[in-house]
């Protein structure tokens, strides 16, 4: 059974000035990167086939843009959404499939008035994309009407001018994990689990050093890239905005990138990858700064072969992205009353927690979930990233503010590829040119 434990204040701890989402990543080689979680990897862009449309009556038709992984998927069909139709009877169709498909479908059905989608699963960097032109209906009544407490934390992506066009079902941030073969290697007087970012980079590049080749890495993979989610972390804990690259908190943070460049530090293969879980699984990668699903995927898949620990300080504290995985109704959905009952059904405490410890160890926005947390390896996750939130500079993604949320990664992967091939930290000039890149994609 599982243990209680304290229920956090979480409207002392959720007060963080976050706007967007970031969230998980897919874990296979030259695959799509999720939107921090969000842009689906290759498996999903495979099942995007649209149901027929229906006149109402016992069904739901649900476009969900987070299953990332087969595992997950599975998890939500067998298990989760197959509870939803015991429960309600009502017969649930699931398409998944990547943020960008199912906004360029939801586009297309709202401009022909042929709607064949009644709710949508989404997280906070994307949803900008359907609340704007008006393609959510104002589900502020069904958010009053549940019986439990929600954070505010997202509530400038999920609200505007007062109204809930989503409700946030789960959340993530990124943390620290360690392969225990790598604590040979850790430096004197640094605690695996509360690490410096110097202290991470010198680690990094001792255990290069010691098992004979690089066993840190980033998402590097440049094909919807993830790079800026850890690197606007190390940036924050240094105290730089973000999207900013030419700050002088910034250039703190690449310094030490560069310093694991020239420590020959990195994994060879970390371009091929969106998300550290396939090369922590194999031992490939010993030591990353991830998004806590997949490094929680990873982790819970063998408990004792990892430490867990907050993201790495630095002058600042701690510093991470963080966003929300939100469901709202579509403008002209056929089963509305449908997808009030999926929403009643995923904000159930017990349900809310089955459906966030799953799927890795997301943290739920709800606190009434906060005493159904245990000792089960995704447990684990969820106190790491609750802990973290209690002291951590935390920043959303302000994906709806930029024209082209994809141009702004590239910049972060132009300048981590330049540490790279030149084993130093761009200069100034370089970085100000890169800024400019991001400053002229504002709207």
């Amino acid at each position: 059974m599982k243990k209680r434990i304290l229920s956090l204040v979480m409207a002392g701890i959720l007060t963080l000035g976050v706007t967007a989402c970031g969230s998980t990543a897919n874990t296979s080689q030259s695959a799509s990167a999720p939107e921090t979680s969000a842009e689906a990897s290759k498996d999903n862009s495979a099942e995007s086939t649209a149901p027929e449309q229906n006149a109402g009556g016992n069904t739901l038709n649900l476009l969900y843009t987070s299953a990332q992984q087969p595992n997950e998927k599975q998890y939500l069909n067998d298990k989760f959404f197959a509870k939803f139709k015991e429960d309600t009877g009502i017969d649930i169709k699931v398409d998944f499939m990547t943020a960008p498909d199912a906004i360029k479908l939801i586009e297309s059905e709202q401009a022909s008035n042929n709607i064949t989608y009644d709710a949508l699963f989404i997280d906070t960097a994307n949803m900008g994309s359907v609340i704007q032109p008006g393609y959510m209906e104002d589900i502020s009544d069904i958010r009053g009407s549940l019986p439990v407490t929600f954070t505010d934390m997202f509530d400038k992506s999920t609200k505007v001018d007062g109204k809930d066009y989503f409700i946030p079902m789960a959340y993530d941030i990124y943390l620290t994990i360690a392969n225990k073969k790598a604590l040979d290697y850790l430096p004197a007087g640094a605690d695996a689990q509360n690490l410096t970012w110097e202290q991470y980079a010198d680690w990094a590049v001792a255990i290069a050093k010691g098992s004979g080749g690089g066993k840190t890495m980033f998402p590097a993979s440049l094909e919807k890239s993830q790079l800026l989610y850890p690197m606007g972390g190390i940036g924050l804990s240094y105290g730089a905005d973000f999207p900013q690259v030419n700050s002088d908190a910034f250039i703190s943070g690449l310094e030490l990138i560069a310093k694991m460049a020239q420590g020959d530090a990195f994994y060879a293969d970390q371009a091929n990858y969106t998300a550290p879980t396939d090369p922590l699984k194999t031992e490939a990668v010993w030591l990353t700064f991830g998004h806590m699903a997949p490094v929680g995927a990873a982790y819970t898949a063998s408990p004792n072969k990892f430490v867990i620990g907050a993201a790495p300080k630095g002058s600042q504290g701690s510093g991470s992205t963080a966003g929300a995985w939100c469901i709202g109704v579509l403008k002209g959905a056929k089963n509305p009353e449908n997808a009030k009952k999926i929403i009643e059904f995923m904000a159930d405490p017990e349900n809310n927690y089955e459906l966030c410890s799953n799927q890795g160890g997301f943290m739920s926005p709800i606190a009434e979930v906060q005493d159904k947390i245990g000792s089960e390896p995704s447990d684990d996750i969820m106190k790491a990233g609750m802990l973290m939130l209690e002291t951590a500079t935390v920043a959303g993604v302000p994906a709806s503010q930029y024209s082209d949320w994809n141009s702004v990664k590239l910049v972060y992967g132009d300048i981590f590829n330049k540490i790279l091939a030149d084993k130093a930290t761009p200069d100034k000039a370089f970085l100000d040119g890169e800024q400019a890149k991001i400053d002229a994609l504002k709207k």
